[in-house]
């Protein structure tokens, strides 16, 4: 199964192609959830309609996925 590599807001994610596929089909439908703090005042929660997700995809060769996937978790 060929591999995607999905950036959704300052992360990237690596998927099969059919998850990313799903992934995005389900954030398309999604509404924004937001809770906002009101000093001396209790929160007020809100949901709205989002805007349009900005996202890129890269399909990852085989190759390229399993050299990365050995490379681990970059150190701190």
């Amino acid at each position: 199964m060929a591999k995607v590599k999905v950036a959704i807001g300052y992360k990237e994610y690596v998927v099969d192609a059919d998850a990313c596929l799903k992934l995005l089909e389900i954030l398309g439908d999604a509404e924004i959830y937001e809770s906002k703090y009101h000093s001396g005042a209790d929160n007020t929660h809100h949901i709205y309609a989002q805007p349009e997700i900005p996202a890129t995809l890269q399909i990852i060769p085989k190759s390229l996925y399993t050299l990365w996937k050995l490379a681990g978790k970059p150190e701190a």
